[in-house]
């Protein structure tokens, strides 16, 4: 471990912050053990470990129920992943920091060690870390250092994230019911608290184990094949912040980045030229249209671009 890390022994143990550490769960009854372990296992001892099971038709509440005595158990009716992050914002409002864990997830036994270390450090309200995903593909992040300009186009900073319960509370943070049936609230999220001037900060390990399921089961693998709905997300934050923050989102056209990628991929399939022209001169005149910024025209051009691909695949 690096001389960077605290050592808890050093001081009383009342005097290191609280964090809430809560895992939400729904349907994860063979990881949400594994889960749990992790959180009980971390090696900085000033936590709270609160377990919300998410209206499961599983075995969940039982496996759940076998760690009562140490941890916090919450079960309620089907919410979803976005009300119950809510919840789970509600949960911590005694703690400092707030450490949210997916059921199929599992943290490293420094993660929170490391993470309280960086924030105070840094004075950060928001720490996020490198990931390692593995399951269906193993690998780590190189998630880059904050910068507000990457944040409006890359989603690096997960749910994961160590949040400063004070700094929510000022601010009135929330995550947006909107993209429950989308995704991406934690990317929204961290826009939100970085545009509300929250300091951001990065620790450059992977400390956070994000699993990769094999038949892409899970809500954040389907939705990363699903551009439909990655339009709607973007042109949702477009309206949501483009108002109160013109600077920051006026040149915010991710929609059409990812429909630019798609012309590089008709270019690979070596479509005639006639129809590349085409698309391209199809995408001119969106970018120049105002209209553009409405989702159903997104999604129109979007699925004539679709088209295009099923006639020529």
């Amino acid at each position: 471990m690096s001389d960077e890390v605290m050592n808890l022994d050093d001081a009383a143990h009342e005097a290191f912050p609280l964090v809430a550490i809560v895992i939400i769960n729904h349907n994860y009854s063979e990881f949400v053990g594994q889960a749990i372990e992790s959180a009980l296992a971390q090696t900085y001892s000033r936590t709270e470990v609160y377990v919300i099971d998410d209206g499961s038709s599983d075995n969940s509440v039982e496996v759940i129920s076998s760690y009562s005595e140490r941890v916090h158990v919450c079960v309620q009716q089907n919410q979803g992943v976005v009300k119950t992050r809510n919840e789970a914002i509600s949960l911590a409002k005694d703690a400092d920091y707030l450490v949210q864990l997916d059921a199929d997830d599992y943290l490293d036994k420094y993660f929170v060690e490391k993470m309280v270390s960086c924030a105070l450090k840094e004075n950060a309200d928001l720490v996020y870390c490198q990931v390692h995903y593995f399951g269906r593909v193993e690998f780590d992040s190189k998630y880059p250092e904050y910068d507000l300009e990457k944040l409006k186009h890359e989603n690096y900073m997960g749910a994961y994230s160590l949040l400063r319960i004070a700094f929510i509370v000022e601010h009135n943070l929330e995550y947006d019911e909107y993209l429950g049936h989308l995704g991406y609230e934690d990317w929204d999220f961290a826009l939100g608290a970085c545009l509300s001037g929250a300091v951001a900060a990065r620790v450059d390990e992977p400390l956070y184990f994000y699993r990769k399921h094999t038949e892409a089961s899970s809500r954040n693998d389907a939705q990363e094949n699903d551009l439909s709905k990655i339009l709607l997300v973007r042109h949702h934050i477009w309206q949501k912040y483009n108002h109160s923050y013109p600077a920051e989102f006026c040149y915010f056209s991710a929609e059409i980045d990812i429909l630019y990628g798609m012309i590089a991929q008709l270019e690979a399939y070596e479509i005639d030229k006639g129809k590349y022209a085409e698309v391209k001169g199809q995408l001119e005149q969106m970018q120049n249209s105002k209209r553009w910024r409405y989702s159903s025209m997104v999604l129109d051009w979007l699925h004539q671009l679709r088209s295009i691909f099923k006639r020529k695949s």
